[in-house]
């Protein structure tokens, strides 16, 4: 087949992917237009939520403060207040205001002159064992030891279910004396941190609030005054849960969980309350601060008696299902079906061309045919000018037809068979040729350039989890030096590029493709910044000293010593970035224009991390931008590579080869090396005519290269088929794919070899001699 015609069958398919490519990129896009839009929305809805909630919170603490500011009015406007007025002004302000205070105490300063005086009269009143109690160290109530002062609890309401708590000193407890204290001197209501469970709702933790009374009428614009003046304290008890119950219960829509933590305490105290959504599916247990963090919530702070509290919001999940709709999921599904289709459709009209190439093809061939004859047979001159005048115009008007496939004509069904073809002929050729041949260096050219193009599909399959990618010593500016073509042709004409490469560089061990994309990314990076302007690219490569200081002011930080490293600068004069994009140029899919280009710079980085080296970013507005790449050093300088010798195999087979592979091309060369090698050889299309021939084969099979992506019989089904007629059969795979992708696709005892495509003959011959060694 001429290389014309393969050339017009890449061209027919070029449409396809280009609408492919076109449809994808317009799907894609509207799908994330359409989430972008829809998450946007759905943020302001959880937004206006938690403003609801907030406004609760707000509510709810000014009427707790209003209902400790109500009581303390009781005792500052009266000369005294008995019992029953405490009931009954403490019974109207909790039925008024349910605010999740649990209980209210009234706890005066008593004096040890004082103290037989008060308990007399408390149990006048009806409180016939009341005395001053505190808390042994067993956790006991027992009589009030002797102090000066005492501050006990005298009224309580409601009174039947805290009765035990009447007579207990508040200052015989150290950490209450605290929080009493600082709300004595601050004159304000004070909040003290989480004091424990309630004892009628085991479970939900309580906080105290406390406010100072003061004597009627008495100076509190000072210290001292109020200190001298105090009356007593008016003491709440807040069960934190039921005051979140009470708070959101009229919030109308119930899809937020709420945690209230304590920013004024340390560890697990520092969690209050959880109220989870009414609207969730299931009870959920408090979650921790972490954990509310690490999602997607919304924090507020609120002031409450000195104290300082978060409240956390996030939403339920439920909540966020049914604010989100499948539309753009639609779209996504729409606008993939759409290209599918039109691809389908393309890709029919191309095969459509393909054939009518061939038989165009076929024509060509024998009119070529007929002209010889003629030529032959035809002594008069004038008759066969004529006539090959005639074979020629129609040999033009098939050329013609042939250039009607560029419009339409077709990309290789296969890749890496068509890689296959390109290398292995142009080891054929090399094999044949002598060392001093003058086209012995073209013929390297054009396996240097397949074997990069293998090593770009072999990127491809790595970065899709299909492959691995090779390390081994390299020559950084060499490397360069054999991108600059790529380099040329992918950046702006105004661009222009210098290189500075440093001779005699030590090696590094990385993996030649990934190096090259680096290379590749910055370069366009660079070209990008200058814009459609006039400007100028360097790149260098050398050897410098990197201190622990350049080392820190590189990403990703690395764990790196003080030492040589091999480097490779990229620099531009384009228009240079500011801090805050020099924080965020390594995120993915982040692009100071108008749409992303993808992973960009993340991906430089991801490949940096893997080299285990560093990237230094120096730039400034205005001022241009360079990049300097950090590897490790890995050897001495690598020598210039020498000929590689024809494998001592080769010429040297006996036996019968049997080559299974769907594509001619493949088929074809893969023959010829093997009877290069000395081996007769044959042919089939697919599995099914595999088996037939190696049944009817009248001299024994000695082994058998097999492709692993065919019609009607794929490898796998061939290979258990071969395995049962000949168990003991060498069998060479061949594929595109890499050997640990396959390993696992081999139940048993797997295949004896592994061959790559594309593939040079000193490959296969070196994998035909450990096959065969192997099969001893």
């Amino acid at each position: 087949m001429s290389p014309g015609l393969d050339r017009a069958r890449l061209g027919s398919y070029l449409p396809v992917g280009l609408v492919v490519v076109l449809g994808l990129a317009l799907t894609l896009n509207g799908f994330s237009l359409l989430r972008r839009k829809e998450q946007q929305q759905v943020q302001a809805r959880f937004e206006g939520l938690v403003e609801n909630h907030l406004r609760m919170v707000q509510r709810q603490r000014d009427e707790v403060e209003f209902l400790f500011l109500a009581l303390r009015t009781l005792f500052q406007f009266s000369a005294s207040v008995p019992r029953d007025k405490f009931h009954g002004a403490t019974t109207e302000l909790m039925a008024a205001i349910p605010s999740g205070i649990e209980s209210v105490e009234w706890a005066p300063r008593v004096t040890a002159r004082d103290r037989p005086l008060v308990e007399a009269e408390a149990r006048r009143n009806g409180l016939a064992s009341f005395q001053f109690t505190q808390r042994d160290s067993s956790g006991r109530l027992v009589p009030a030891a002797r102090r000066n002062e005492y501050v006990p609890i005298c009224f309580l309401e409601p009174a039947r279910a805290n009765a035990a708590r009447l007579g207990y000193d508040l200052a015989s407890d150290p950490e209450l004396l605290d929080q009493l204290v600082q709300a004595r001197d601050s004159g304000q209501l004070v909040v003290s941190p989480r004091v424990g469970p309630s004892p009628t709702r085991p479970g939900q933790p309580q906080t105290l609030v406390i406010t100072p009374v003061y004597q009627p009428g008495a100076r509190l614009d000072t210290l001292p005054a109020r200190r001298t003046n105090l009356q007593g304290f008016i003491i709440g008890r807040l069960n934190l849960q039921l005051a979140s119950t009470l708070t959101f219960r009229h919030v109308s829509t119930g899809g937020l969980d709420v945690l209230l933590t304590d920013d004024s305490a340390s560890g697990t105290n520092r969690i209050l309350a959880f109220y989870p959504a009414p609207m969730r599916a299931r009870k959920i247990a408090p979650p921790s601060e972490a954990r509310v963090r690490a999602g997607p919530h919304l924090e507020a702070i609120i002031h409450i008696g000195g104290r300082e509290w978060s409240i956390l919001f996030r939403p339920a999940p439920e909540w966020v299902a049914a604010n989100t709709s499948a539309y753009p999921y639609g779209v996504l599904v729409a606008g993939l079906g759409l290209t599918g289709l039109v691809a389908a459709y393309l890709l029919a009209i191309a095969r459509r061309t393909r054939v009518i190439e061939e038989q165009v093809a076929i024509r060509t061939a024998a009119l070529r045919s007929s002209n010889e004859q003629l030529a032959q047979e035809i002594a008069e001159r004038k008759r066969a000018e004529e006539e090959r005048h005639h074979l020629e115009q129609k040999m033009q008007e098939a050329q013609k037809l042939e250039s009607l496939g560029v419009l339409a004509g077709g990309i290789a069904h296969d890749f890496n068979n068509i890689l296959a073809g390109v290398l292995g002929n142009a080891g054929l050729v090399r094999l044949d040729l002598p060392c001093d041949s003058a086209a012995l260096p073209f013929v390297r050219e054009i396996e240097a350039g397949a074997t990069r193009a293998a090593d770009l599909c072999a990127q491809m399959l790595a970065y899709a989890g299909r492959g691995h990618l090779q390390v081994s010593r390299l020559d950084l500016s060499r490397l360069v030096a054999e991108t600059v073509h790529l380099l040329e042709v992918s950046i702006s004409k105004r661009v222009r590029l210098q290189f500075e490469m440093a001779p005699n560089l030590p090696a590094v061990l990385g993996d030649p493709t990934q190096l090259r994309q680096v290379v590749m990314n910055l370069v366009m990076n660079a070209s990008e910044a200058i814009g459609n302007r006039p400007g100028q690219i360097t790149v260098g490569t050398a050897v410098r000293f990197a201190d622990r200081l350049q080392l820190r002011q590189s990403t990703p930080l690395p764990d790196l010593p003080e030492d040589n490293y091999v480097c490779l600068t990229v620099a531009d004069d384009g228009c240079g970035m500011d801090a805050a994009t020099q924080v965020r140029i390594f995120d993915p899919f982040f692009s100071t224009k108008f749409l992303g280009r993808g992973l960009g710079l993340a991906a430089v980085q991801g490949i940096v991390r893997g080299h285990h080296g560093t990237l230094k970013v120096d730039s400034a507005v205005g001022q241009g931008s360079t990049f300097t790449l950090f590897l490790p050093v890995a050897g001495d300088p690598i020598s210039e590579p020498t000929p590689t010798p024809a494998s001592a195999a080769a010429g040297h087979g006996v036996g019968t080869a049997l080559v299974v592979d769907d594509e001619e091309t493949v088929r074809t060369v893969a023959a010829r090396m093997l009877e290069n090698f000395g081996y007769h050889t044959i042919l089939a299309p697919d599995g099914r005519e595999a088996l037939a021939r190696i049944e009817s084969a009248t001299q024994p099979i000695r082994f058998v290269l097999l492709d692993l992506t065919m019609p009607r019989l794929d490898g796998e089904q061939t290979f258990r088929a071969l395995r049962r007629l000949r168990p003991d059969l060498p069998i060479l795979v061949m594929s595109g794919y890499s050997e640990e992708e396959l390993a696992g696709r081999f139940a048993g005892p797997g295949p004896t070899g592994f061959l790559a495509k594309p593939f040079k003959p000193e490959t296969l011959a070196s994998k035909l001699q450990t096959l065969l060694a192997t099969a001893r």
